[in-house]
């Protein structure tokens, strides 16, 4: 198993008008898990100290031969200096592979 973690990753759209874009902030999670084609499989245990508000069980189990992937991607329209600012949005996609 492998868990890497990527956050504070800021951005600025392109084209013409991408020097006066404003910056935003994407903090990307991502939990990979890679079990062996013998064996019973491969179980992460305690997703939620790794993914705050994981649903449903708080394990993620992965069948025997396969790679299970959970990304987590939260978005804001600041910086990643301003997104405890009044007036931040944000937006989160969970996916499970």
């Amino acid at each position: 198993t492998g868990i890497w973690k990527r956050t504070g990753n800021e951005w600025r759209g392109s084209g013409a008008r991408a020097h006066n874009a404003p910056v935003r902030c994407t903090q990307i999670d991502t939990i990979v898990g890679v079990a062996s084609l013998s064996g019973a499989g491969l179980q992460i245990p305690n997703m939620r100290s790794y993914l705050a508000g994981y649903p449903g069980s708080n394990t993620k189990v992965c069948e025997a031969g396969t790679r299970c992937s959970v990304i987590s991607v939260q978005g804001y329209n600041k910086a990643c200096g301003s997104v405890n600012d009044y007036g931040t949005v944000q937006r989160e996609v969970l996916l499970q592979l």
